[in-house]
């Protein structure tokens, strides 16, 4: 007995190229041609501000310290509600100093006075919005304005327009364990602190990252700071300018 190879055409071939692919429709089997998308770079550096050099794959944080993507608990605006300056006035405080009156997320208003570790503390409760400069190799789709609303009990929200993450990981969606906190004024007047980060759905955890470089300018109506991812080495900084906004309506 003699077999023949058959070599099907390529006319043959394009014809049956539909019929293949609804036999395999319809019996559930799909050919997925999408790669996972590749977690962004992370940046070693050593200082606030070095950003050119970016880490071996060792260097990386656990793949579980990552946000799966779409990773989100609710639509995310397209864009923020208009920020109303929220302009302070100045005050006098108990040691003849010259203080200024702002306003926090609530509403409230208060004289900002004493050390600048007591005023920056007593200043950041607010609602800000301003601009979200994140290192030269790392990449998220989205604005580069965000909002962030810091409460007086340590409490905060964040929001990036699109579908971006306002701190780069996490959640924007609120939760209780997103609190904030600052902790000391060094030497050189620059502010250091920690935020915690909710990964949502992903995996549920609370990871705590360092804010620095936190400046609250003499108005008290502009804020900066940079986030630094710690948890997996040391990674960043994201920078932020932020100005205060009039609180969001109830």
């Amino acid at each position: 007995m003699t077999y023949r190879t058959y070599i099907p055409s390529l006319s043959t071939l394009l014809l049956a190229g539909p019929l293949i692919a609804a036999l395999l429709a319809a019996s559930g089997c799909f050919i997925d041609f999408h790669r996972d998308p590749i977690d962004p770079p992370a940046i070693d550096a050593g200082g606030p501000g070095d950003v050119d050099a970016v880490s071996t794959a060792d260097a990386w944080p656990a793949a579980d310290a990552w946000p799966a993507p779409g990773d989100v608990d609710a639509m995310p605006p397209e864009r923020l509600s208009p920020c109303e300056p929220a302009r302070s006035e100045p005050c006098s405080c108990p040691d003849d100093q010259a203080g200024v009156v702002v306003l926090d997320a609530e509403g409230e208003s208060s004289c900002l006075c004493g050390t600048t570790f007591e005023r920056t503390r007593a200043g950041i409760p607010g609602r800000w919005q301003g601009s979200r400069v994140l290192p030269s190799a790392w990449s998220d789709p989205g604005g580069d304005v965000v909002e962030f609303v810091f409460h007086a009990d340590g409490a905060y929200s964040a929001t990036c327009p699109g579908q971006c993450t306002a701190l780069y990981y996490g959640s924007d969606a609120d939760h209780p364990s997103k609190t904030y906190e600052l902790t000391d004024i060094l030497e050189n007047g620059e502010g250091v602190g920690r935020i915690h980060i909710w990964f949502g759905d992903t995996s549920g955890s609370v990871t705590q990252g360092a804010m620095e470089v936190v400046a609250l300018d003499s108005s008290g109506d502009s804020l900066s700071f940079e986030f630094w991812n710690v948890w997996g080495g040391r990674y960043g900084p994201v920078r932020y300018q932020l100005d205060r906004c009039q609180p969001s309506p109830r």
